[in-house]
């Protein structure tokens, strides 16, 4: 089975497909359930509870954004996975409320609604690009808050605001370094020749070339289109003609490579699309010889050793500590503010966190050899989890369920202050309604 923006809007009118029912327990993978103990610490029976409450709420949300606009203020689970919605008092709210209530939502009543916060987030956008070159760069990123009902600003200055735009909570901010990880020049080799009718999963590596030196990223979901072709969708920087400066970029589709250390194989595939502003996510066609071994719905959930301080060099090593089985994919869900989410990626392997902030905008910096350039990113998710140099690209699930692409992280270890920013994906089938996301 395959599933796509169409045959979603098909069965439920909106981007989320049908909960489906869970598997059980015992099913799901050792390394998923040891990083949601490690890493949220709650049982799988938990994590599998907030993510089908998530997938419901956002299928709510999807309708009553349209049908309550006027009163609608977001969203999200709170810290025990209690689904709530927030109003506001208006004409609508009474409706609002006995919709959230026989969906067996919570309610509560706010100031502001997400009409009126976007509006306001926008004017605080528009300030910020009107002003001085240190104060305009300044900006990070930008969201709404759906738990403080208010405009988050993440900043790395301290502009003072004018009282005019109204009340906005001022975060101080790191810009979000954006790239593959660069590491030293590979070396050729046969690595399919040892390895014959090897299988990909979501999470595992590939390699660019990035001038002379070889970059690393991570395979996101496998995904199909109505034609049959076999695809990975992946982040739009990984694409080296992306983020390389005007001079060095190609004419022809840039190719990703099998990796292995520091050895590098055959092509396995080219980037048919590739788009970094504004959103961040690539589409990557396979080569024949590699297709079987991408006709599959499975994210791999081996486990990393996670660096927890700063690196002392810039090198990308990898410790395995475990390699279970991969986790199939059986839907595509979207993100909700307090649900949980775990990736895949090649650097720390499966990590976990919680969503904090949907439709996000940043702004993306670090780009090799362009620091001035910054890249504007919309319509991001962000969460509480470790994602470092080449994890981008790598598939973030909730549940069981496609959820978003790696996209930037903002540390180069994994902290507890680590946040990292996901492409969602139902925004990629959305952009792409013939491509669709293999469930099996």
């Amino acid at each position: 089975m395959i599933i796509g923006a169409c045959a979603l809007l098909a069965t439920t009118g909106s981007a989320v497909p049908v909960a489906g029912a869970q598997p059980p327990r015992s099913a799901l993978p050792a390394g998923l359930v040891a990083a949601i103990e490690r890493d949220l610490r709650i049982d799988t029976g938990e994590y599998l509870k907030r993510a089908a409450t998530a997938h419901r709420l956002a299928e709510f949300e999807t309708r009553a954004q349209r049908d309550f606009a006027t009163v609608w203020a977001g969203a999200r689970l709170d810290d025990r996975g209690r689904p709530i919605v927030a109003l506001t008092a208006g004409a609508e709210e009474g409706a609002a409320r006995q919709a959230a209530l026989a969906a067996g939502f919570g309610t509560t009543q706010v100031m502001h609604s997400t009409q009126t916060l976007r509006a306001r987030r926008l004017d605080v956008e528009r300030w910020y690009a009107a002003q001085q070159p240190e104060i305009a760069g300044s900006l990070v990123a930008s969201a709404i808050d759906v738990q403080r009902n208010t405009v988050a600003i993440y900043t790395t200055g301290r502009p003072m605001l004018p009282e005019t735009l109204g009340p906005a909570l001022v975060s101080a901010g790191l810009a979000a370094p954006i790239g593959p990880a660069v590491s030293g020049p590979a070396r050729a080799a046969d690595i399919a020749g040892r390895a014959p009718g090897r299988e990909f999963h979501g999470g595992h590596e590939y390699g660019v070339e990035f001038g002379d030196r070889n970059a690393l990223c991570s395979l996101g979901f496998h995904a199909t289109t109505a034609g049959g072709d076999t695809l990975n969708i992946s982040a739009g920087h990984c694409d080296p003609n992306n983020i390389a400066r005007s001079e060095a970029r190609t004419r022809e589709p840039r190719q990703i490579f099998e990796t292995l250390g520091d050895e590098r194989g055959e092509a396995m595939g080219h980037f048919v699309k590739a788009v970094m502003g504004p959103r961040d996510y690539s589409i990557i066609g396979i080569n024949e010889r590699y297709r079987a071994g991408f006709r599959n719905n499975l994210v791999s959930t081996e486990l990393r050793e996670l660096p927890t301080e700063p690196p002392a060099t810039t090198a990308v090593a990898v410790f395995t500590t475990a390699a279970p089985q991969p986790l199939p994919v059986d839907g595509v869900a979207m993100p909700v503010v307090g649900a949980p989410v775990c990736k895949a990626g090649r650097t720390t392997g499966f990590t976990c966190g919680t969503i904090l902030e949907i439709d996000r905008t940043l702004y993306a910096g670090g780009l090799p050899g362009r620091p001035l350039d910054r890249v504007r990113l919309e319509g991001m998710f962000a969460a509480s989890i470790c994602t470092i140099s080449g994890d981008s690209g790598g598939a973030g699930i909730t549940g069981t369920k496609a959820l978003g692409i790696v996209s930037t992280g903002s540390h180069n270890y994994c902290t507890p202050e680590n946040v990292s920013n996901f492409q969602p994906v139902h925004t990629v089938l959305s952009e792409n309604p013939d491509v669709r996301i293999r469930v099996n």
